[in-house]
């Protein structure tokens, strides 16, 4: 598993920047939108919550369709990538 779905997989709660598996995958993933930050703590996104249930991190009650976010994203997203990828 990447750094970047490991780091996501982490965050299905908020966590302590200290207790973080990694700073530089949840930079990344502040970066393209599915994490956000506030008073020290990281937390997923609407749209790091869409991912988390693609992966199979959480579990949703109902389908949820995942639609890649119209905006830049760095090209090496590998969580969008894997998304891509397997739609």
């Amino acid at each position: 598993m990447t750094a970047e779905l490991e780091q996501l997989r982490q965050l299905i709660r908020p966590v302590w920047d200290g207790n973080l598996i990694s700073k530089s995958a949840r930079s990344q993933l502040v970066k393209n939108g599915y994490v956000a930050q506030a008073e020290g703590w990281s937390f997923l996104t609407e749209d790091g919550i869409r991912a988390c249930v693609h992966f199979g991190f959480l579990k949703a009650d109902q389908p949820v369709r995942f639609e890649i976010p119209n905006r830049d994203v760095d090209s090496g997203n590998i969580v969008t990538r894997l998304m891509e990828e397997s739609q």
